[in-house]
């Protein structure tokens, strides 16, 4: 059987994990000591912490698409850049759900390890996301962050 390329592994996270919500193969798609960064800050070690920030991405995002449009892929580390969009449902950077679209660009590292990540850490614009949730409502956040920046 061929081997995997790690670029074809990231895919295959993206269309299962997020695409589809295939969360109950999440541990197919990452070793035991995954860690990660999410795209609006949260982070973590373990699949327990992945499938919750996981949930918690859902419920606010539950149609997101993620969009790989610049790859780079250097022995088992891959690089690219991301455009996330979806429909805001649920509470999402301390904003309640306000049913608009939203689209946010970011990027994303990814360390493979076989067929499974290792890591993942994920930058985003979400300065751009907040005002997307805000302008179009008038809504202020919530809550805050401790470090200062709107919770999500």
């Amino acid at each position: 059987m061929p081997e995997t390329r790690p670029v074809e592994t990231v895919r295959r996270f993206w269309d299962r994990m997020v695409h589809a919500w295939a969360l109950d193969e999440a541990g197919s798609f990452v070793t035991a000591d995954f860690a990660f960064r999410g795209a609006t800050g949260p982070s973590g070690t373990g699949l327990g912490a992945f499938l919750d920030y996981a949930h918690t991405v859902r419920r606010a995002l539950p149609d997101l698409r993620v969009d790989l449009e610049e790859v780079y892929e250097q022995g088992d580390h891959v690089a690219a850049r991301l455009v996330f969009r979806g429909t805001h449902s649920g509470p999402l950077l301390g904003v309640p759900a306000t049913h608009r679209p939203v689209a946010y660009v970011g990027a994303g590292f990814f360390h493979v390890d076989g067929a499974r990540l290792r890591s993942l850490w994920l930058v985003s614009d979400t300065l751009d996301l907040q005002r997307q949730l805000t302008a179009r409502t008038g809504a202020r956040p919530l809550a805050t962050h401790p470090a200062g920046r709107a919770g999500g």
